[in-house]
């Protein structure tokens, strides 16, 4: 499931942005009485909320209620953000009116913070091939999870102190890419499997060729023979 980074601006009219870890903007969207039922409805559609972001110091109490019931990081800035600032960074996504503005602005501040973060990872799992983890399964009998768990290392940051800036959680950015990796072998695995049987047809043919040009006397060729041990071989192959 695609991970998300929401940026919420509660209030009587409430303003959610939904982005990507790629930066784009999925959704965008203000409302009068806007229900928190119907925000977790709305964001849902999209995929799984990782990040709850702010653009306020003190954490809204609507804020911390939305991210508890998604089971999301709140991402907080140290100092509120400047209305400069906010329009600079909502500026490319054209809001409709300042509740979307502050709602987009909170969630770029928090995509620039994690963006070193999401890139180190992305750049991690482009350099494990399909080839290399699917070798290793082989090897070593051992699950997807723990070929990733031993090849992917994330340097452990240093303790949060109260008021900074929260540590992201990637399990379900891994996770996201683990099914990509997961869908490559199987494919890898059906490509092989049909290239072994295209590989038997082809000697199957040659095989009928070097008896064709043996019979001098032009005696009528067993095909069937041949297809029916062809045929047990493959069961054979299957079962085994």
């Amino acid at each position: 499931m695609r991970g998300l980074i929401i940026g919420y601006d509660p209030g009587e009219y409430s303003a959610i942005a939904i982005f990507d870890l790629k930066g784009n903007l999925l959704y965008k969207i203000s409302k009068k009485d806007f229900r928190e039922e119907e925000i977790i409805s709305v964001i849902h559609r999209y995929g799984k909320p990782l990040v709850i972001a702010t653009d306020k110091k003190i954490i809204p109490k609507a804020v911390e209620r939305l991210a508890m019931k998604l089971k999301s990081k709140i991402f907080s800035p140290k100092d509120d953000l400047p209305v400069s600032l906010k329009k600079e960074l909502a500026k490319d996504y054209s809001p409709n009116d300042n509740h979307e503005r502050d709602a987009i602005a909170s969630a770029v501040f928090a995509l620039n913070y994690y963006s070193p973060l999401i890139k180190k990872i992305e750049k991690k799992l482009e350099e494990l091939t399909v080839d290399s983890i699917f070798e290793k399964i082989i090897k070593n009998g051992i699950s997807i999870t723990d070929v990733l768990d031993s090849e992917f290392k994330i340097e452990e940051k240093k303790e949060i102190k109260k008021k900074s800036l929260p540590t992201p959680n990637c399990s379900s950015i891994i996770e996201e890419y683990k099914q990509k990796i997961d869908f490559l072998i199987e494919e890898n695995m059906a490509l092989r499997k049909k290239i072994s049987q295209l590989l038997e047809m082809q000697k199957l043919t040659i095989t009928i060729k070097i008896e064709t040009e043996r019979k001098e006397e032009k005696e009528e060729i067993d095909i069937k023979k041949i297809l029916e041990q062809y045929r047990e071989k493959r069961i054979k192959e299957l079962y085994s």
